[in-house]
């Protein structure tokens, strides 16, 4: 008999997926070692980002980092995003830039963004 596994899960849905404890899903959450994404007041959890955990591709960022980022991002939603001064030899990002930049953070806390070791292999030519 096979089980249909949802594609979006429940924090009670994944931990039967992961054969752990409700409890370690959402401290996992919490800490940002497990990409997940709350609507309301509820987790909700991508069936390929879980995957992906397992297999070890997700390499989640610092607490500090994580934190820096949702300050962020809020300060984004709520239009009181500084702007950014742009170096002398650099130009200032255009607002596509910018809405692409946001727009993966947004992958990333979704679990869609692409495994930080081939990105870091894509960046430094070792691939």
């Amino acid at each position: 008999m096979t089980v249909k596994v949802p594609e979006v899960m429940t924090v009670a849905e994944a931990a039967a997926y992961l054969r752990v404890d409700e409890r370690t899903v959402r401290r996992l959450l919490r800490e940002g070692r497990l990409p997940g994404r709350k609507v309301g007041r509820e987790w909700r959890l991508h069936k390929a980002a879980l995957d992906r955990f397992l297999a070890g591709e997700y390499e989640p960022l610092s607490p500090e980092a994580l934190a820096a980022f949702r300050r962020g991002l809020e300060e984004i939603w709520a239009g009181r995003a500084r702007p950014i001064e742009p170096d002398d030899d650099e130009d200032e990002p255009t607002a596509e830039e910018l809405a692409d930049a946001e727009a993966g953070w947004r992958e990333y806390l979704e679990g869609k963004a692409r495994p930080w070791d081939e990105i870091r292999k894509e960046l430094t030519h070792d691939a």
